[in-house]
């Protein structure tokens, strides 16, 4: 259903714009877990390095 006022290329518009939304949306989303994957390793990582350090620490001792 279309108004009077409503021309085909205001409503192609606005499903352009919808459609570049739901695109956005979607990457932001990706971004949004592959930041979070990619803080995760970090965390993983630092862990291992801290544990390596003590490790190295304690064989000084050995």
């Amino acid at each position: 259903m279309t108004f009077d006022w409503m021309d085909q290329r205001t409503t192609t518009s606005i499903e352009q714009e919808v459609a570049m939304l739901s695109k956005f949306r979607a990457i932001w989303t990706e971004t949004k877990e592959t930041v979070s994957k990619f803080q995760q390793l970090q965390t993983r990582t630092g862990s291992s390095i801290v544990f390596s350090q003590k490790l190295a620490h304690l064989a000084r001792y050995m």
